[in-house]
């Protein structure tokens, strides 16, 4: 690309803000580049405008945004645009739950949270004075439990972070908490913490050379048996959810299935689809494969998945690398014409092809839950309501105005 500094001369726009937008439309031009060419094509065929003055206004509040963010969920979070900001300002539940032992304080300041996702932010002070810096440059750790309704279970990916310590020489550092739940909804859900004794750790080199890990050292002494225990808390966030039942014709593999569930939250979006060409979709192919008889092993490229036939006859031909959801091309078009794609962040999606669970009854489907970060340290909100359509495998889905 060429310098686009001198297309804004005329505007009489301020140096900073030359940089600003520059930098945004370098980032958009590579976001394009980066795009699926099917996301490019059916974004071609189905929006036709150009929304400059937005996509300026944008570039030139960023630097206000960051500078108006503080601690906690609102300086954990990214939110790019002045509505995303609210969005995140709205969505935040205050807890303000603390215990206190031994001078030391823990406590569970605020939550954000959607149909399946919830954070909780944790505040951890040491008594005054106390630096928080382990030996060898080591790291202060913790785990949690959370004993949930009895509607809610929550997947493996649920976590506690320990977030980066930006002034080691005070006395505060910081966990996020994130519970994913598969089924059930914890929006005005009580819940049980426990945060398990907090530690620091280190690892030194042996005499051999061998690397030698270290836990439990003076730092963390007054509370190394102590378990933080917060009873009955409840998780009152806000509904920011927009949910579409389209039940449309979509593409998907060798045929077309039916899109019975769109759902948009600031946090996640999920997409699914049922029936069709649902069913059995693990063993399915775009195009048959030409396989010889003499029942050799046989690898074959169909639509960029590689398929194995290892009995000369096709009929265990199987997708090596097919991830089903992946295959469920989905992407949102927001008003001011930034295309939010699937990360690989965010947990939740699944599938039931009909064949291979004998106890499911349900009809098959595939669904997909993606974050808008690439990075699950650093998660991304948007402001659903700025969603202006949501494409899903080239159909596009308007969202109510």
């Amino acid at each position: 690309m060429g310098d686009l500094r001198h297309s804004f001369d005329p505007v009489f726009f301020t140096q900073e803000e030359k940089e600003q937008l520059t930098a945004r439309l370098r980032q958009a031009a590579e976001q394009e580049d980066n795009m699926k060419d099917s996301t490019k094509r059916a974004i071609r065929h189905t929006s036709h405008r150009l929304i400059i003055g937005v996509a300026v206004a944008a570039a030139l509040t960023t630097g206000a945004l960051a500078a108006a963010v503080g601690g906690g969920l609102m300086g954990y979070f990214e939110a790019r645009t002045p509505e995303d900001q609210s969005t995140l300002e709205e969505g935040i539940y205050q807890l303000n739950r603390s215990e206190t032992y031994n001078g030391w304080t823990v406590e569970l300041t605020d939550c954000i949270g959607d149909d399946s996702n919830v954070y909780l932010w944790v505040d951890v002070t040491a008594p005054e004075g106390t630096a928080l810096t382990p030996p060898e440059g080591g790291w202060i750790s913790s785990s949690f439990q959370a004993e949930l309704p009895e509607d809610v279970s929550a997947a493996m990916m649920t976590s506690l972070t320990a977030l980066p310590d930006e002034d080691a020489g005070d006395n505060r550092i910081s966990f996020c908490i994130m519970i994913n739940a598969v089924s059930g909804d914890l929006r005005g859900k009580q819940v049980d913490i426990t945060i398990e004794p907090i530690t620091e750790s280190w690892v030194t080199t042996g005499e051999n050379g061998d690397l030698v890990f270290h836990e439990g050292g003076t730092l963390t002494e007054a509370i190394r048996d102590h378990k933080w225990v917060f009873e009955d808390v409840m998780l009152d966030y806000p509904d920011q959810t927009i949910r579409l039942e389209p039940h449309v014709e979509v593409p998907y593999l060798d045929g077309t299935a039916t899109l019975t569930k769109v759902e948009i939250s600031p946090l996640n979006t999920l997409v699914r689809i049922e029936g069709g060409s649902c069913y059995d979709h693990h063993n399915r192919l775009e195009d048959s494969p030409a396989v010889d008889s003499s029942g050799t092993e046989e690898v074959i490229e169909v639509d960029g998945f590689t398929i194995t036939v290892d009995d000369g006859s096709g009929a265990d031909a199987y997708w090596n690398d097919f991830i089903c959801w992946d295959a469920l091309e989905t992407a949102l078009v927001m008003k001011d014409g930034a295309i939010v794609e699937p990360s690989k962040n965010g947990g939740g999606s699944g599938c039931q092809d009909g064949v291979s669970n004998d106890v499911y009854q349900g009809p098959p489907y595939v669904e997909r839950k993606f974050q808008y970060a690439e990075s699950s340290n650093a998660p991304r909100v948007i402001d659903p309501s700025q969603v202006d359509y949501i494409l899903v495998c080239g159909v596009r889905i308007d969202l109510p105005q």
